[in-house]
């Protein structure tokens, strides 16, 4: 059976397994009916489960690269182009010598630039 005669009947099988869903990320019956295809965890687990056999991991990626990048996911990547990591680092260290932990060795960023050459934020 072609993928295009895989049809969702909304039998909610997805959303009860969906870890999104769980956190409160709001659903229809069907996580294809999610307005934000970017709170999808990529845990496959809806694929797995879905009786129809259709491959809603890839739907969702599908959907991701047609839709418009969200903010926090643009500024994580600027983030990990600028300094190495996608959250940003300040105050990190003065933490962790709270917990005893040692510092956190800050990645160059011409390491960064050399190991994501060509890669850009749209």
């Amino acid at each position: 059976m072609g993928e295009q005669s895989k049809v969702c009947t909304r039998c909610s099988a997805c959303t009860r397994v969906c870890i999104a869903t769980r956190l409160g990320v709001p659903t229809g019956a069907s996580v294809l009916e999610r307005e934000d295809k970017f709170t999808c965890a990529g845990c496959w687990k809806c694929a797995e489960i879905c009786p129809q056999g259709i491959d809603i991991y890839k739907l969702m990626m599908e959907a991701r690269r047609k839709g418009e990048l969200p903010e926090s996911f643009r500024m994580g990547i600027r983030n990990i182009l600028e300094t190495g990591y996608a959250m940003p680092m300040r105050g990190v260290n003065a933490i962790r010598e709270m917990y005893r932990l040692p510092p956190i060795e800050r990645v160059k960023p011409e390491v960064v630039k050399k190991l994501l050459r060509g890669v850009s934020v749209a």
